[in-house]
């Protein structure tokens, strides 16, 4: 399956993940939130895991990746909450969802550049910078 489809539904995934994050804000202490998403989507993993397992998935990591991947959770973490108090200290919907994955996108986009030296074309240069002026629009009153 192309990565595309996979990149369609994790859009889908977050975009309700977001509305859900704020209908919590401010219901749920922040701490307590981030706490029980995250057990939520152990389970959820975990399910999966057995899932394939069952299918005769083998597993594999090496030393390098399960470093990535443990930094990677320590961020996710860290992400969890900040991002219910984003929406908890009274950001709306449109507003908080768009500052943060316009960052994110900026962020990602400036690290594969440098880090890893990923190439952009002109075309995906444009898109940055049409962003960085979305960002611009979004935070300016």
């Amino acid at each position: 399956m192309s990565w595309v489809y996979w990149a369609i539904i994790t859009a889908v995934l977050y975009g309700l993940f977001d509305f859900f994050v704020k209908k919590t804000a401010g219901k749920v202490e922040d701490g307590l939130a981030a706490f029980i998403y995250n057990v939520v989507s152990i389970i959820i993993v975990a399910a999966y895991l057995l899932f394939a397992k069952y299918k005769g998935l083998k597993f594999f990591a090496t030393s390098e990746g399960l470093t990535y991947n443990i930094i990677g959770g320590i961020i996710i973490g860290l992400a969890s909450l900040t991002y219910i108090k984003v929406f908890s200290s009274g950001a709306n919907l449109t507003t908080g969802v768009a500052i943060v994955r316009i960052g994110m996108v900026i962020l990602a986009t400036l690290l594969g550049l440098f880090l890893l030296q990923e190439k952009l074309i002109l075309k995906q240069i444009i898109g940055i910078f049409i962003a960085l002026f979305g960002l611009f629009l979004v935070l300016v009153k």
